[in-house]
């Protein structure tokens, strides 16, 4: 019984949570009923998780996980041999399912329902006014966080089993079958109707490369959140060449819940809505917003000085500020072909209106790719249509430049 008891080891206990009512087939329900079987397993009550996996399998025929589950409890119920009891090894489709069965209790509960968030995850310092939604995707887990965002306060929507690349995480060269890590826009969305049966009910498509990525040498595209084939309820935790997968159900809540390609009204601030954007991490961690405001200051004050040295055409202090002598210089020279007595729209942007993110990255032994990575977001100009994007990167010395810089100026 050598899955049974891979599963009892690699599982841990805790105790099932409540969620709301779900309808018969959704992906919800049969989450919610998943992760009560799992934890009865755990927790050793393998006539308990006999009777919920057999009403599993039956409820949810596509799900190849309830079904692998049903057929194992029932043959230990009949002292039977099971399917991972031989000698041989396990099938990589066995190891793919046990891996997924493990994933779905590590993520935590399926859902919180909508919840004011106390934390966040590490990566993010501050929310600002360019962000009307966050999708955590925390990798290492296969877990997706939905947040909506409001002036700066994000809230819980939902959470949910999801998977990525078959060869890990931290894409790096193009076909090299790995999910980037990173902070993305979601730049637009595919039909049901236009896209293959692998990608199920439709896809989202994120801007891998962006300008970092870039910066940095990393290579590849089409990297999408999107569904699965229609006869899959889930695909295993590490099984797509790059994109996020997730059930069709899932991919159709998220995609509902989010306004691609339109501003959205904030309700405190009166401003133009932001954009929805994805959070790429290995192993979220969550921190109090009380733990960060040292460093939420620091980089505010970082962009005050930034602002100023536009303002004041301060030469001496924009080369400092750029790793790039050429780049601040070549910006100089753009500005200086305007009328350079009028104000800069930047000029206008409160510190405490920006998004400041710490860019989710791995150890991979190369000091150019290895350092801090720090990401600033600010809505600009009239009507705040525009945005500009900075990309600073700490020295040595442990100061910050802008390694590279992105403006994304609105058509309308």
């Amino acid at each position: 019984m050598r899955l049974i008891t891979a599963l009892c080891l690699a599982l841990f206990t805790s105790a099932a949570s409540p969620a709301p009512h779900q309808g018969f087939d959704s992906s919800q329900a049969l989450d919610q009923q998943m992760a009560a079987t799992l934890q009865s397993l755990s927790a050793g009550n393998l006539a308990e998780a006999r009777i919920l996996s057999r009403q599993m399998a039956l409820r949810f025929p596509t799900s190849a996980l309830a079904q692998l589950l049903s057929a194992e409890l029932a043959a230990t119920a009949a002292h039977r041999d099971v399917l991972a009891a031989g000698a041989q090894p396990m099938s990589q489709t066995l190891m793919a399912l046990l891996l997924e069965a493990r994933a779905r209790l590590h993520g935590g509960p399926v859902t919180r329902g909508a919840q004011l968030m106390d934390e966040l995850p590490s990566e993010i310092i501050q929310l600002g006014k360019d962000v009307s939604a966050l999708l955590v995707v925390d990798l290492a887990n296969s877990t997706l966080h939905h947040l909506a965002v409001n002036d700066g306060f994000p809230t819980l929507l939902r959470q949910h089993y999801v998977g990525s690349g078959k060869a890990g995480f931290g894409k790096r060269v193009e076909g090299d079958n790995k999910t980037p890590l990173g902070i993305y826009t979601i730049t637009g969305q595919r039909s049901d109707a236009s896209l293959p049966d692998l990608y199920g009910s439709g896809a989202l498509t994120l801007d891998y490369p962006n300008a970092l990525d870039r910066h940095l040498g990393r290579t590849g595209s089409g990297i999408w959140l999107h569904g699965v084939p229609r006869d899959q309820q889930s695909r295993p935790p590490r099984s797509s060449e790059g994109c996020v997968t997730m059930s069709n159900d899932h991919f159709t809540l998220l995609q509902n819940g989010l306004s691609i390609g339109k501003a959205l009204p904030q309700a405190r601030s009166g401003l133009p809505g932001g954009q929805p954007l994805v959070v790429l991490t290995y192993a979220t961690r969550w921190q109090l917003a009380s733990d960060r405001e040292a460093e939420r200051e620091y980089f505010q004050n970082l962009f005050v000085r930034y602002q100023q040295a536009w303002r004041e055409r301060d030469e001496i202090d924009l080369l400092a500020l750029y790793e790039s002598t050429t780049v601040a210089r070549d910006r100089l020279d753009q500005i200086e072909l305007h009328d350079a007595s009028s104000p800069s729209p930047l000029d206008a942007v409160n510190r405490q209106d920006i998004s400041i993110f710490r860019n989710p990255s791995l150890q991979v032994g190369d000091a150019r790719l290895d350092r801090p990575f720090v990401i600033m977001r600010a809505q600009i100009g009239p009507k705040y249509a525009n945005q500009l994007t900075l990309y600073w990167a700490q020295d040595s010395d442990g100061d910050w430049q802008v390694v590279t810089e992105h403006w994304n100026v609105s058509e309308h």
